[in-house]
């Protein structure tokens, strides 16, 4: 039997949220996991059941039964020594360079060796910082705001408190973070700058696969794109670098929306042509060649805006200096 606590709030603990309260209280329950008690009514308030959200006063009786669940239990993340390419680092957050092969959070297939793994053996405290509006699948995720696929190379912002977590969604959300990708793409574009629109959803035959389904079935990408440089390889097969700057964040939007419009990212294993497909193999691009070059945003209490640069991944470089541009 789960043991039930009463506890007063005294001037000190005025104005938290409840989750919050409870979090400071039971430090070896994930936040996560402590919402979702709440939701299912383990605890109560002068009486009434309410929401992780609700603003607690002076006086207030809190009845709880937080207790620690399998998930806490059981899925605890361990940690991962593994050395990070930070880039900038404050009190509020962590840029860094995300190596290739790497995946950001746990999975039903890898539970251990993530980028979240290394980020609690490097700090510790970011366990904790959950999402507060998800589910307790945001216990596996903690501090990450948004993603890069597990090939896929360079800058993310990870954030170190909830405060922080919290400002980082809401400005994603406003589309007031500016991403910006550098990728190794088949062919020469005609255009050398363009705005590419699809309605992106899951392919039917194969449901990894993100295509072109509609304006009623799909949800909006909108991505532009400037050629940087034209190559050529030794047998004159044509590749390009091209900057893209996306507007929208849908899964895969760059790789499944650079494939639809003729130029697909060398290396995919998911989003190629059989033209694509020789070239990658020719240059020996073993990975999707996209990177995560630039963040640009407002960073909490701050005024201005500012960049964070990623370098380009060695295995992309080495190909960029190997080939003649044109």
């Amino acid at each position: 039997m789960n043991k039930t606590s009463v506890l007063i709030i005294d001037d000190n603990n005025s104005g938290l949220r409840l989750d919050i309260f409870l979090s400071k209280n039971h430090p070896d329950i994930s936040r996560a996991s402590i919402q979702a008690q709440i939701k299912e009514g383990s605890t109560s308030v002068n009486g009434n059941i309410v929401r992780p959200s609700y603003i607690l006063k002076a006086g207030d009786k809190v009845i709880s039964g937080i207790h620690q669940t399998t998930i806490d239990q059981d899925y605890a993340l361990s940690n991962y020594d593994m050395p990070l390419d930070i880039l900038f680092e404050d009190s509020d957050l962590i840029v860094l360079n995300k190596p290739p092969g790497i995946s950001v959070h746990t999975s039903q297939n890898e539970k251990e060796k993530t980028l979240v793994n290394a980020l609690i053996n490097y700090y510790p405290a970011i366990s904790k910082v959950n999402d507060t509006s998800s589910t307790a699948k945001s216990i596996f995720r903690p501090g990450i705001v948004h993603r890069l696929d597990k090939e896929t190379s360079g800058v993310m912002v990870v954030a170190k408190n909830i405060k922080t977590l919290e400002y980082l969604q809401q400005i994603i959300k406003n589309r007031q973070i500016k991403k910006q990708y550098l990728a190794l793409c088949y062919g020469w574009p005609n255009s050398k700058t363009g705005k590419l629109i699809n309605y992106l959803g899951r392919k039917n035959n194969n449901r990894k696969v993100f295509t072109e389904v509609g304006v009623i079935h799909g949800k909006l990408a909108i991505s532009y794109y400037k050629i940087i440089q034209y190559f050529l390889t030794d047998d004159n097969k044509r590749f390009s670098l091209i900057e893209f700057d996306i507007l929208t964040g849908r899964t895969h939007q760059i790789r499944s929306q650079s494939l639809l419009n003729g130029f697909p990212v060398l290396g995919d294993k998911y989003y190629f042509t059989k033209e694509s497909k020789e070239i990658s193999k020719r240059i020996g691009i073993e990975r999707q060649a996209l990177h995560s070059w630039k963040l640009s945003f407002i960073p909490p209490g701050e005024s201005e805006n500012k960049e964070y640069v990623a370098p380009l991944a060695t295995d992309i470089s080495t190909i960029i200096s190997k080939h003649k541009p044109y």
